[in-house]
Formats: C-alpha cells, structure tokens, sequence
C-alpha cells in the first residue's frame, strides 16, 4: 500500500503526493486540477496528467496548491511545473492563458541552469527557491515579486531584491498571501508587497516592493522563527515553540479585533498544555497549528472548518476531534483552504469543513464537522 508525502489545500480543492505521483481533489475552476478539465469536479484523488506533457517520467517530490486561489505547482527532479488559472502569469510559462494540465514554467531567463528546492503559491503569484536564490512571477500591484517595482505582472519568472534587508541571508522556507509574500531567513521573518492592515508586520500599514524586515522589537524579540504562513488577510510564524500573528484583527482572533501591523502572541488559553508548537497553517478567516503531533484550530467555524464537531468560532486554537477518523494518529502537517483543512497522519490524509466541490476527498460531495479520511487512489 501506498503512503501520502506531501499535503496542499487550495481555494475549494486539494494535492498531494501518494506513492511518489501528484493526485488533487475538489473543484476543477480553471483547471486546478490538472486533470486535463476545468469543469468536472473530483470527489476523491484523481492523478494529475502526466501520461503527457512535461512531466512525463519525472518523479514529483513537492505540490503546492493556492489556498487563495486556483492554480497548482509541483517540483520535480528540480524543475518546476504549474497548471490552473493563469490571467496574471502565475502560471510561469509565458502566456496568460489558463492550463488544464501541467506545463514547464519558463526557464529561458533567471531561473536558466538552476535547480529548484523549494516553492510557493497563492492566488496570483508563485515563487521558488533555486540555487539559494528567490524567484517569483504572476500578479505584481502591490510589488508582491519583491522586485522593487510594481509593474503589473510578469509571466516569466524574476529574481527577488537581495540587496537590502536579505543581503547575505540564507531563505528557509516561504509564504505567499494573495497580495503579499513573506520568508524565514537566518531565522527571521520578512515580508513584502501589499501593506494594509499590517500585512508586512513591519509596524505600519505601508506597501513595499522589496523585502523588509518584520518588527522584532515586541514579542519576537530574540526569538528564533521556525515556520510560517501565509492567509489573505493576515500571517503567522512558529517561534520558539510559540504561534505569533499579524494582520487584519479579526483573521488573528484571539480576542483582537483592531488590525495589528506587529506580530502579537496567539493566547493558547491552556489548550495545548505547554507542548510546543512545531507548524502554523494560516487561511482566509481560520488558522491551524501542529502541537506534540496534534492538531487544533481557531477562528471562524463556519461549517465545521475548525474540525471540533461544530460550527462555533473559537478565539483561541481548540483541539480538532482525534477520536474518530483519525482515532489518535499521529499528525505530521497541516494545511488550510478557504473554508476546510486537512492534515497529514501516518501517511494518510483527512480533511474536514466544506466538502460541496468534493474537497474532503472522500467520495462525497458533503461537508463534515469532523475529520473524516480521504480516500487512498
């Protein structure tokens, strides 16, 4: 039997790896999917196309759905390849142009002879890591490329600003908002693009088009960042074993309704029992964490995304029911869409919250309140 490797939620869909092969689930809208349709919707793992195309023969190891939009990338053998909507260039093959299926992104200019190691998407725009440098491409109006313009778009991939705040540092890891983009480097978090609401946690509500540092002179003073994410309206890190947030106030919850442009301490109230947090999923209205291997939720609850049986929204991160489907597996990962989450235990995947596209992938078009598990290809 086959194991799930990797684990991404998009808009109202989801990917994953299983046995070395990319498969996706849910709504089909723009070709998301890469099935080869952007009109028939799956309710359980359908393989993306690569009996065809470029992706023929190549191993996938990486699959990054938009959990702000409809367009998918996946990493193979160090190439990158996207498919789904593409009205900004997100996709990265030069054309605007949506794509039912897998195609190579660009690698004619900046990204020519390199290796890709890393990625990450949203809704308009993607961005890899490739010979330890950054390189985006797509939707570029709030300078969310971190070129240091904020020209339209680009449909070829461009290298991000190291001069600045980034010279010298290494990047760990990536997350992309619709508007903004954030990184870990050296242990540090930094943003650019669309400032409102605090989005770049820099202390003000201004945009920027090339990197800048995140504020550390409040709670994240000496702290070591380990992982972060990236919602619409707001983002988190894991620092220290602990969740910090910043953004639009009402995305953050725990009790805060003004917007916050520096990072403030999510209250556990107790919760987690003083276990460590060890990885944050940020969505559109509800976040997730990973804590001593399992999962909670805080957030809008609307239609049982928060996984605890209910609908109630939650201030603070509540514990997602383990007791069913998920019968006190042990959690390895999380990822949250629009309106539902999932997460990676023991190579299986469960998912829970909205399910009306088919994106709880388990046969059915239902939502569930509670885990229930996706099915195996």
């Amino acid at each position: 039997m086959g194991l799930w490797t990797d684990l991404s939620s998009g808009y109202s869909y989801v990917c994953g790896i299983y046995d070395e092969a990319p498969y996706c689930w849910g709504a089909a809208a723009n070709g998301a999917l890469g099935s080869g349709s952007a009109f028939t919707n799956r309710s359980a793992p359908y393989p993306v196309r690569i009996s065809l195309g470029p992706l023929l023969a190549k191993t996938v190891n990486d699959i990054e759905a938009a959990n702000g939009g409809t367009h998918t990338c996946a990493i193979a053998e160090g190439e990158v390849f996207c498919w789904g909507r593409n009205s900004y260039g997100q996709v990265g093959d030069v054309s605007t142009s949506n794509r039912n299926y897998p195609v190579a992104v660009s690698t004619s200019g900046v990204l020519a002879g390199k290796t890709v190691t890393d990625l990450a998407v949203n809704g308009v725009h993607s961005c890899v890591i490739a010979d330890e440098e950054m390189f985006c491409w797509g939707r570029n109006q709030y300078g969310q490329l971190g070129t240091g313009s904020t020209s339209a778009q680009s449909i070829v991939p461009v290298a991000v600003d190291m001069s600045g705040v980034l010279a010298g540092k290494t990047i760990s890891q990536m997350a992309l908002g619709n508007n903004h983009t954030c990184v870990i480097a050296d242990g540090e978090a930094f943003c650019w693009g669309y400032g409102a609401y605090g989005l770049l946690g820099r202390g003000s509500t201004a945009s920027s088009a090339s990197p800048v540092a995140v504020d550390t002179t409040g709670v994240l003073n000496g702290k070591q960042v380990t992982d972060i994410s990236a919602g619409d309206y707001h983002t988190c890190v894991v620092a220290d074993g602990e969740v910090f947030c910043w953004g639009m106030g009402t995305r953050i919850n725990n009790g805060y309704t003004d917007n916050e442009s520096s990072p403030v301490a999510i209250n556990m109230n107790g919760n987690l029992g003083g276990a460590s947090v060890t990885s944050v999923a940020a969505s559109y209205d509800h976040s997730c964490l990973v804590a001593a291997n399992d999962a909670y939720c805080w957030g809008s609850g609307g239609s049982g995304r928060l996984g605890t049986g209910v609908n109630d929204d939650e201030l603070h991160p509540v514990p997602v029911i383990n007791t069913g489907a998920l019968n006190e597996r042990t959690i390895s990962s999380i990822t949250a869409g629009h309106s539902h989450s999932c997460v990676l235990a023991r190579g299986e995947v469960f998912c829970w919250g909205v399910g009306t596209s088919g994106h709880l992938g388990n046969g059915l078009n239902t939502t569930s309140f509670e885990p229930v598990q996706v099915t195996n290809p």
